[in-house]
Parts: C-alpha cells; sequence; structure tokens
C-alpha cells in the first residue's frame, strides 16, 4: 500500500470519527433511516427515524485535526475501517446515505462514492 493512500485514509478517518451518518433503511426506505452518531471513534447514539428527519451534526465535528488524531487508537481505527467497508457496501447498493461531518458540510451519496475512491 502507498504512503499517499495511508495518510488520505487516516484523514478519512479522522473526519468519521466525528460525524454523523444516516441511510435509508433497507426494509423501507420511503419512511424510515438509520442514524449513527460517532464521536472520538465511538457510537455516541444510534436510533432510527422517519425518512424526512435531517440528521444533525456530531458534536464533536468542530475539533481540532490534533484532537481528533489523538483519538483514534486501535480500536476506533478498526471501527472506523468497518464503517468505511459498510459505507461502501451500502452505497453501492444505491441506498440513500448522507454524512454529516460538520454543521455546514455533508456528503450525499454521490459525493460519498466519489469520496470512498481515495480511501
Amino acid at each position: 500500500m502507498h504512503s499517499a493512500q495511508l495518510i488520505r485514509r487516516a484523514r478519512w478517518y479522522c473526519l468519521l470519527s466525528e460525524s454523523a451518518l444516516a441511510w435509508a433503511a433497507e426494509e423501507n426506505p420511503q419512511q424510515l433511516k438509520h442514524l449513527v452518531v460517532f464521536e472520538h471513534g465511538q457510537v455516541r447514539d444510534q436510533v432510527t427515524l422517519q425518512a424526512d428527519h435531517t440528521s444533525t451534526a456530531a458534536s464533536g465535528s468542530g475539533r481540532s485535526w490534533t484532537e481528533r488524531r489523538n483519538n483514534i487508537d486501535l480500536a476506533a481505527y478498526d471501527r472506523m475501517r468497518v464503517v468505511t467497508t459498510e459505507l461502501r457496501r451500502v452505497v453501492g447498493k444505491g441506498r440513500n446515505v448522507q454524512l454529516r461531518l460538520g454543521p455546514k458540510v455533508s456528503l450525499a451519496s454521490l459525493g460519498l462514492q466519489k469520496a470512498l475512491r481515495w480511501v
């Protein structure tokens, strides 16, 4: 693996470690969606919402890169790796996905598909 790819992956995991991830439920995509909020690389909250509810940014999304980097341990790294793999699977199935990285930064399915090519 090239060092540039490892750096991109580490940056991606730092972003993902303080985010909110919402995706359409497989059984009823028009009505329900799942929401998982990550903080310090751990799942802080996990709920099922109505499809019209907008996800909010994680409370830690304003943390600096240094703080985020310091919060990534082996368990958080592995957790973010698994989340990234599942994101690829869900986006590949064509399901509606939204990743909130901050109050003003959000990636929908198409943006995620493009971003995941580089990770």
